[in-house]
């Protein structure tokens, strides 16, 4: 597939039955989207799907991701609700800014991997503080995309009830300030140690972390009598490492199968070896 560049009122036909929609910006962007009933309205609130309520209730459409100037959603149109007619994809700002503050901001639509629709929102003569970028639409069996680029005054609050949504404000708001807070939380990456009461970590976002080393250490525990019936009593642990890139490619780092990756070309992950003692520092090198 070729990528579509849309100008606003143009519509594009969506040819995959599960996509992914990128929106980018320049400055902090409040991402929506609004699952929409034949009469432009949503059936319930829940149909607002935000940093606030990530998905819908079967979760044919999710909030993937919202950064400080990233968002994306996902949408899987053969498990939508059968009332679906329309869904709205919007975003805002922060109450005492506009749509003109920005300099950048445009909707990519991916399909099966392969970034096929493209559309750049021109923000310098936008004096609004919420704007309605595009919708997907129903049309017969098929479902298609409107580049819409339409200003809101008001903000979110009066765009979500245009949509028939009463927004609970207050909700929202909390919701941002977050999604703030998991952005801008820090961490000392010099080491760190997890244990059975202490098994999670916060990663703050950014560019660049260096060179991330993970090592697994454990107890092969004590013999005991029925040991000596065993072919081998040693408890023998694996380190690996799941990984998802952007582009929606996936890879597993692991010794089974000899999948020792490489910290040259993708995935820029490596296991160093294969340990069968529990003490040796065959690190899991991120990079």
């Amino acid at each position: 597939m070729s990528l579509l560049t849309c100008i606003p009122g143009q519509n594009c036909k969506i040819k995959s039955k599960n996509i992914k929609i990128k929106i980018k910006s320049n400055e902090k962007v409040y991402a929506s989207a609004f699952l929409l009933q034949d009469n432009n309205k949503a059936k319930n609130d829940i149909d607002m799907i935000f940093a606030g309520n990530k998905s819908n209730n079967n979760n044919s459409l999710k909030l993937l991701e919202q950064d400080s100037n990233y968002s994306s959603f996902e949408i899987d149109f053969a498990n939508l609700p059968t009332d679906i007619q329309k869904i709205s994809i919007a975003c805002s700002l922060d109450s005492n800014k506009f749509i003109n503050n920005l300099s950048t901001l445009n909707l990519t639509i991916e399909e099966n991997n392969e970034e096929t629709i493209f559309c750049d929102v021109n923000v310098a003569e936008r004096k609004e503080n919420a704007l309605i970028i595009g919708e997907f639409y129903k049309r017969n069996e098929d479902w298609k995309f409107r580049f819409i680029s339409q200003g809101f005054d008001g903000g979110i609050k009066p765009l979500a009830e245009n949509y028939g949504i009463n927004l609970d404000l207050s909700k929202y708001e909390k919701s941002k300030s977050m999604s703030e807070t998991n952005n801008n939380s820090t961490v000392n990456l010099s080491k760190i140690s997890l244990t059975k009461s202490n098994n999670t970590v916060s990663l703050s976002k950014k560019n660049d972390y260096g060179i991330i080393k993970v090592n697994l250490n454990w107890n092969q525990g004590k013999k005991g009598f029925f040991s000596l019936f065993s072919r081998s009593s040693n408890i023998d642990l694996d380190l690996g490492c799941f990984i998802r890139f952007k582009d929606g490619d996936k890879d597993v780092i692991q010794a089974l199968g000899n999948s020792f990756g490489s910290l040259d070309y993708k995935p820029y992950v490596k296991l160093l070896g294969d340990d069968r003692t529990g003490s040796s520092d065959n690190f899991l090198v991120l990079k």
